[in-house]
């Protein structure tokens, strides 16, 4: 069982005060993307609340700011809320506990 996970909500909500900062406007997602070398998509995933994958996350954080540390986005204790894992067995996807 892991303790920390990643606070996809903050995430999201930092990347768009970020993206409002720019002049003049809000600057587009294909932009940022193109600007830190991953996918348009991953932003749609992160609006769904899904997590980014390792390196588009490192290449977020530094786009967000220079400063930014992964734990700034730790849910720890009882704030973090529980997404079940899934396991293959024979290549059958299982929820585990």
């Amino acid at each position: 069982m892991t303790t920390h996970q990643l606070d996809v909500a903050k995430l999201a909500r930092d990347v768009d005060r970020r993206r409002a900062a720019g002049k003049p406007g809000e600057i587009p997602f294909r932009e940022i993307a193109r600007q830190i070398g991953v996918g348009p998509s991953m932003f749609t995933r992160l609006s769904k609340g899904q997590r980014p994958d390792v390196d588009s996350l490192l290449s977020l954080l530094m786009w967000l700011s220079p400063e930014a540390r992964i734990s700034d986005y730790s849910l720890t204790g009882s704030a973090r809320t529980r997404t079940p894992r899934r396991r293959q067995f024979a290549g059958i996807s299982t929820p585990t506990s």
